[in-house]
Protein backbone atom coordinates (compact mmCIF):
# COMPACT_ATOMS: atom_id res chain seq x y z
CA UNK A 1 0.00 0.00 0.00
CA UNK A 2 1.70 3.23 -1.10
CA UNK A 3 2.20 6.04 1.42
CA UNK A 4 0.87 9.34 0.15
CA UNK A 5 3.18 12.29 -0.49
CA UNK A 6 1.83 14.38 2.40
CA UNK A 7 2.74 11.66 4.94
CA UNK A 8 6.26 11.37 3.50
CA UNK A 9 6.73 15.14 3.71
CA UNK A 10 5.53 15.17 7.35
CA UNK A 11 7.97 12.37 8.25
CA UNK A 12 10.84 14.14 6.49
CA UNK A 13 9.95 17.41 8.23
CA UNK A 14 9.87 15.61 11.60
CA UNK A 15 13.29 14.08 10.91
CA UNK A 16 14.80 17.48 10.00
CA UNK A 17 13.17 19.11 13.04
CA UNK A 18 14.58 16.43 15.34
CA UNK A 19 18.07 16.83 13.82
CA UNK A 20 17.86 20.62 14.18
CA UNK A 21 16.79 20.41 17.82
CA UNK A 22 19.62 17.97 18.56
CA UNK A 23 22.14 20.39 17.02
CA UNK A 24 20.73 23.31 19.01
CA UNK A 25 20.90 21.25 22.21
CA UNK A 26 24.48 20.15 21.51
CA UNK A 27 25.65 23.71 20.80
CA UNK A 28 23.81 25.05 23.85
CA UNK A 29 25.56 22.51 26.05
CA UNK A 30 29.04 23.49 24.80
CA UNK A 31 28.40 27.22 24.88
CA UNK A 32 26.71 27.33 28.29
CA UNK A 33 28.40 24.61 30.31
CA UNK A 34 30.94 22.38 28.67
CA UNK A 35 33.39 24.85 27.15
CA UNK A 36 35.39 25.68 30.27
CA UNK A 37 36.94 22.22 30.54
CA UNK A 38 38.55 22.64 27.11
CA UNK A 39 39.25 26.37 27.25
CA UNK A 40 41.75 26.07 30.10
CA UNK A 41 43.57 22.87 29.14
CA UNK A 42 47.35 23.41 29.01
CA UNK A 43 47.39 21.71 25.58
CA UNK A 44 44.87 24.22 24.15
CA UNK A 45 47.08 26.62 22.21
CA UNK A 46 44.29 29.11 21.63
CA UNK A 47 43.51 29.28 25.35
CA UNK A 48 47.20 29.59 26.25
CA UNK A 49 47.63 32.42 23.72
CA UNK A 50 44.64 34.26 25.19
CA UNK A 51 45.97 33.62 28.70
CA UNK A 52 49.38 35.12 27.85
CA UNK A 53 47.79 38.26 26.43
CA UNK A 54 45.65 38.84 29.55
CA UNK A 55 47.20 40.36 32.69
CA UNK A 56 46.97 37.66 35.37
CA UNK A 57 45.37 38.56 38.69
CA UNK A 58 47.27 38.75 41.96
CA UNK A 59 47.08 36.26 44.82
CA UNK A 60 46.77 37.99 48.20
CA UNK A 61 46.98 36.78 51.78
CA UNK A 62 44.20 37.56 54.27
CA UNK A 63 45.79 40.92 55.15
CA UNK A 64 45.98 42.03 51.51
CA UNK A 65 49.73 41.41 51.06
CA UNK A 66 50.68 40.20 47.60
CA UNK A 67 51.80 36.59 47.49
CA UNK A 68 51.95 36.41 43.67
CA UNK A 69 51.52 39.05 40.98
CA UNK A 70 52.39 39.72 37.35
CA UNK A 71 55.06 42.31 36.62
CA UNK A 72 55.75 43.06 32.96
CA UNK A 73 54.63 39.63 31.78
CA UNK A 74 56.63 37.77 34.46
CA UNK A 75 54.98 36.05 37.41
CA UNK A 76 56.56 37.18 40.70
CA UNK A 77 56.22 35.63 44.16
CA UNK A 78 56.69 37.41 47.52
CA UNK A 79 58.54 34.49 49.11
CA UNK A 80 58.74 31.63 46.64
CA UNK A 81 60.31 29.24 49.15
CA UNK A 82 57.63 29.72 51.82
CA UNK A 83 54.61 29.92 49.52
CA UNK A 84 55.52 27.42 46.78
CA UNK A 85 53.86 24.40 48.46
CA UNK A 86 50.53 26.25 48.53
CA UNK A 87 50.65 28.54 45.49
CA UNK A 88 52.20 25.96 43.19
CA UNK A 89 53.57 27.10 39.86
CA UNK A 90 52.52 28.34 36.45
CA UNK A 91 54.52 27.04 33.50
CA UNK A 92 53.61 26.93 29.78
CA UNK A 93 55.24 23.53 29.36
CA UNK A 94 54.34 21.77 32.62
CA UNK A 95 50.98 23.39 33.34
CA UNK A 96 49.70 24.74 36.65
CA UNK A 97 49.52 23.39 40.20
CA UNK A 98 48.34 24.55 43.61
CA UNK A 99 46.35 27.77 43.84
CA UNK A 100 47.67 28.83 40.42
CA UNK A 101 46.02 25.77 38.88
CA UNK A 102 42.87 25.55 41.00
CA UNK A 103 41.92 29.21 40.55
CA UNK A 104 43.27 29.58 37.01
CA UNK A 105 39.93 30.59 35.41
CA UNK A 106 39.59 33.52 37.81
CA UNK A 107 43.28 34.50 37.83
CA UNK A 108 43.57 34.38 34.04
CA UNK A 109 40.24 36.15 33.44
CA UNK A 110 39.25 33.41 30.99
CA UNK A 111 36.35 31.87 32.85
CA UNK A 112 33.81 30.46 30.40
CA UNK A 113 30.99 31.47 32.74
CA UNK A 114 29.19 34.45 31.28
CA UNK A 115 28.45 37.02 33.99
CA UNK A 116 26.98 40.55 34.02
CA UNK A 117 30.52 41.90 34.58
CA UNK A 118 31.69 40.09 31.44
CA UNK A 119 28.77 41.55 29.47
CA UNK A 120 29.64 45.04 30.75
CA UNK A 121 33.29 44.53 29.79
CA UNK A 122 32.33 43.52 26.25
CA UNK A 123 29.95 46.48 25.84
CA UNK A 124 32.46 48.98 27.25
CA UNK A 125 35.29 47.51 25.18
CA UNK A 126 37.63 47.35 28.18
CA UNK A 127 40.41 44.77 27.94
CA UNK A 128 40.10 41.50 29.84
CA UNK A 129 41.95 41.29 33.18
CA UNK A 130 42.43 38.50 35.66
CA UNK A 131 40.75 38.76 39.05
CA UNK A 132 42.49 38.83 42.39
CA UNK A 133 42.23 35.81 44.66
CA UNK A 134 42.33 36.39 48.42
CA UNK A 135 43.47 33.45 50.55
CA UNK A 136 43.17 32.89 54.30
CA UNK A 137 46.94 32.32 54.46
CA UNK A 138 49.22 34.61 56.45
CA UNK A 139 52.58 35.26 54.79
CA UNK A 140 54.37 35.83 58.12
CA UNK A 141 53.06 32.53 59.54
CA UNK A 142 54.02 30.74 56.33
CA UNK A 143 57.57 32.06 56.62
CA UNK A 144 57.73 31.13 60.33
CA UNK A 145 56.58 27.58 59.52
CA UNK A 146 59.26 27.20 56.85
CA UNK A 147 61.90 28.51 59.27
CA UNK A 148 60.71 26.07 61.98
CA UNK A 149 60.99 23.13 59.60
CA UNK A 150 64.55 24.24 58.74
CA UNK A 151 64.72 22.16 55.56
CA UNK A 152 63.41 18.97 57.21
CA UNK A 153 60.43 17.17 55.67
CA UNK A 154 57.18 17.78 57.49
CA UNK A 155 54.04 19.86 57.67
CA UNK A 156 52.75 22.70 59.82
CA UNK A 157 49.07 23.63 59.98
CA UNK A 158 47.72 26.71 61.75
CA UNK A 159 43.96 27.16 61.98
CA UNK A 160 41.76 30.02 63.08
CA UNK A 161 39.42 28.19 65.50
CA UNK A 162 36.36 30.48 65.21
CA UNK A 163 36.25 30.34 61.41
CA UNK A 164 38.22 27.18 60.59
CA UNK A 165 40.35 29.17 58.12
CA UNK A 166 43.75 27.71 57.31
CA UNK A 167 46.37 30.34 58.09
Amino acid sequence: MPVDVATRIRRLFGLFLLAFLMLVGWQSYWHLGGAEQYLLLPSNRRGMRAERSTPRGAILDHQGRKLAWTDGGTRRYADAVATAPVLGYLDPRYGRTGVEGQWNPELSGLSARFSPDEFRRIVDGTPRRGKEVVLTLDLALQQAAMAALDGRPGAVVALDPPTGAIL
